[in-house]
């Protein structure tokens, strides 16, 4: 029986494994350092070798560099000089891979629990599945369509309707002159503007906008998260109209939360300038990249230094937890898988979480591993969850 080839392009986890516990002899070529940091990799690998099953599950194309930045994070690993045996530098790259791994389900978590039981235990819960593109689209004359899930975006102009991919959805009659893009729960969907911006909406989000800007501003309402790409006009500047505040900017990109139960909304800028404003009120703040602002009961509180992708990274199918407690962790799967949990008299942990999840994990893995780290149980009916301790 041929082998199958051992590539960084197609990981054979069984082939690296072999040959991990084959070249134990190379420890003798490695500084005190290095062998230290060799012998913790190896115990990771041995420690974390079931859930290697589960690996097809994550979308981890073009994550090497991420690999080996968080394993550098740890000290565990660093670069690995050219005339170094080849196997060596295989094992570096593999098992920063295998680090990632851990590291990404579940967000630094599940390394503390049993592997082999997760992987065992790793069935979509009730027909609980991750969420995908979902949306409908409802125009100003009435009419209403629901978006083929297996397209990703449309496009909109004055002639009418169509897929990012090229198919069409609908052409306009001449009594429509804005449209509505409604998300669901455990939904995304992309849209490109009129004017070329790009918008993703998540989930329970929804967008209306006009089919051809006009006049001196672009104006588009939200509700729940978008993320913006805007096309740069110096002369028609763009609005951003969502609950309690108000957004202008001629181009750049940036993310609004805006949920009707979340307590503020919430502005994240990636690049570019904006400014923004509470609604009814005329001061102004204006935000750089890295900067967020919060705009709570008419007031706007800006912060600086903000890790940007915890708040962008869901649009590119990763959650990124930053010491979020749970309560904020389990509004976000509630949003994305269409589920609830229920909390009772249950005393929720204190603990805070940070890390990164793929968003197409089985809900059972997502959620095993938040009870191995905060010693709490799940007790599903349906798609309702309570917590217990």
């Amino acid at each position: 029986m041929e082998s199958k080839k051992f590539s960084p392009e197609e990981p054979d986890w069984d082939k690296f494994l072999e040959q991990l516990n084959s070249d134990s002899q190379l420890e003798g070529q490695f500084s005190p350092v290095e062998s230290t940091q060799f012998n913790e990799l190896k115990r990771l690998v041995a420690e974390t070798a079931d859930a290697l099953s589960v690996y097809d599950k994550l979308d981890c194309e073009g994550s090497w560099n991420t690999c080996m930045d968080k394993a550098r994070e740890r000290n565990l690993v660093e670069e690995v000089a050219s005339n170094r045996f080849w196997s060596v530098k295989l094992f570096m790259r593999y098992a920063a891979a295998v680090i990632f791994l851990t590291l990404t389900i579940g967000g630094y978590f599940l390394i503390k629990t049993k592997f082999g039981q997760v992987v065992e235990d790793s069935v979509i819960a009730g027909g609980i599945e991750p969420g995908g593109s979902k949306a409908r689209l409802t125009l100003s004359n009435g009419d209403t369509m629901v978006l083929d899930a297996d397209e990703k975006g449309i496009r909109i102009d004055d002639k009418g309707i169509s897929y990012e991919s090229g198919g069409a959805v609908s052409s306009f009659s001449q009594e429509v002159t804005y449209a509505t893009l409604s998300v669901p729960r455990a939904g995304q969907y992309q849209l490109v503007l009129p004017d070329g911006s790009k918008v993703w909406l998540n989930s329970e989000s929804e967008l209306t906008y006009p089919v051809s800007f006009k006049g001196t501003l672009r104006v588009v309402h939200l509700k729940g998260e978008g993320f913006f790409d805007v096309q740069h006009m110096v002369d028609r500047p763009f609005v951003v109209k969502s609950k309690g505040q108000d957004i202008e900017v001629l181009g750049t990109a940036f993310n609004v939360s805006a949920y009707e139960n979340d307590g503020a909304v919430t502005t994240t800028l990636v690049r570019g300038r904006v400014q923004i404003g509470a609604t009814g009120v005329d001061e102004r703040f204006l935000l750089k990249p890295g900067m967020q602002a919060l705009v709570r009961n008419g007031h706007v509180h800006v912060k600086t230094g903000v890790n940007v992708e915890e708040y962008t990274a869901w649009k590119d199918g990763v959650i990124v937890l930053e010491k979020q407690n749970i309560r904020e962790v389990l509004k976000q799967i509630e949003r994305w898988y269409d589920v609830e949990f229920v909390v009772g008299k249950t005393d929720l942990p204190m603990e805070t979480m940070s890390g990164e999840v793929s968003n197409k994990l089985p809900i059972d893995v997502l959620l095993k591993g938040i009870e191995g780290q905060l010693n709490i149980k799940f007790e599903q009916n349906g798609r309702r969850f309570m917590i217990k301790n």
